[in-house]
């Protein structure tokens, strides 16, 4: 059984200015009257043996994506079982200490590779 997990969050920034936060990428209906998150859940669902999809959103877009998903639904084309998934708040400074804790693994990985002796098969 497949489900598909469709991601829909982030800040708007990787479209600027056409995407912004009060605007965010998924919401954005480009070249047709389905939104873009609309559009990957209807491309999504054939996949799904059971009709069920999962969507990782943010907890400043919950209501917002429940609308999208429902308004897909009144359409009559796609019924669908979509479970919500609230990714963790984003706090400053988080992508940095990730970033930092990146760096000091591949060094210490690059450190023991560079002490283990040659393979020597």
């Amino acid at each position: 059984m497949i489900i598909p997990v469709i991601l829909s969050g982030g800040s708007g920034t990787r479209l600027w200015p056409v995407s912004r936060e009060a605007l965010p990428k998924p919401f954005m209906r480009l070249g047709g009257k389905s939104s873009l998150l609309q559009r990957a859940l209807a491309r999504s669902l054939p996949l799904a043996g059971n009709g069920h999809a999962a969507i990782v959103t943010n907890r400043e877009y919950y209501f917002r994506t429940r609308d999208e998903v429902a308004a897909l639904a009144g359409d009559g084309a796609h019924t669908a079982r979509v479970t919500q998934l609230l990714e963790p708040q984003y706090r400053a400074g988080d992508r940095d200490r990730r970033a930092v804790g990146r760096i000091g693994r591949a060094r210490r990985d690059a450190a023991g590779a560079a002490r283990r002796p040659p393979d020597t098969g």
